[in-house]
């Protein structure tokens, strides 16, 4: 998304997409690589598995401009492989959901709105797709793609405002959470720095969030 955001217009060109795709992945497997060796993340890293995710997006990324039910279809038998069963692209598994969601945000010939109701109607895990590809191709969208009729919903406010909140919290608040090397920010580092630091860049939506309970 971060990446996505400064994209002129949505959806984008096919070979913009897999210009991106491929930047994505390969930045990744940087990232895998350091984090396996730093921190120990990855339980199946002597089987092989440390670039699993990275690798799902350099195969997207070839593939985009082909069908969407092709690219699902390897997604599934690449999946099916680590979990030793049968797979589906819209589980809620890491190399399910997220990688379909990404292919089609990134992939997608049609406008914003198209682009999300195919992603609810692909059916499995709906709401993360959805959630995901919403995200990824309002970044590059922008907040007018979003149709009026869906921004009269009671609690368009309200989401406005998590959505905020969300921005603000994720930008440096001092030397101690200034973003890893790189465009994007070592998103598991920013966790735990935050966890250590206390729940402080929600606090002003503490009241919000007890009010209406758990999210």
């Amino acid at each position: 998304a971060a990446r996505l955001r400064d994209e002129p217009g949505y959806p984008l060109p096919l070979a913009r997409g897999r210009a991106l795709l491929h930047g994505c992945a390969a930045w990744l497997r940087e990232q895998e690589a350091a984090l396996a060796k730093r921190d120990g993340l990855f339980e199946s890293t002597a089987q092989g598995f440390v670039h699993d995710f990275s690798a799902v997006l350099e195969g997207v990324a070839c593939r985009l401009g082909g069908s969407g039910s092709d690219i699902r279809h390897w997604i599934e038998r690449f999946a099916s492989a680590r979990l030793r069963r049968e797979a589906h692209a819209t589980e809620g598994f890491a190399l399910c959901s997220p990688a379909t969601a990404i292919a089609l945000a990134v992939g997608s010939a049609r406008r914003f709105e198209e682009t999300l109701v195919e992603a609810v109607n692909l059916g499995g895990d709906a709401d993360t797709v959805g959630a995901l590809v919403g995200g990824l191709a309002g970044a590059a969208a922008g907040l007018r793609a979003i149709p009026y009729r869906w921004r009269r919903l009671e609690g368009w406010a309200e989401l406005v405002a998590w959505g905020d909140a969300l921005a603000r919290c994720s930008l440096p608040q001092g030397p101690e959470l200034e973003p890893a090397p790189g465009d994007l920010p070592d998103v598991l580092v920013r966790v735990n720095q935050w966890r250590r630091r206390g729940p402080s860049c929600s606090s002003e939506h503490s009241g919000r969030r007890s009010a209406h309970g758990t999210r």
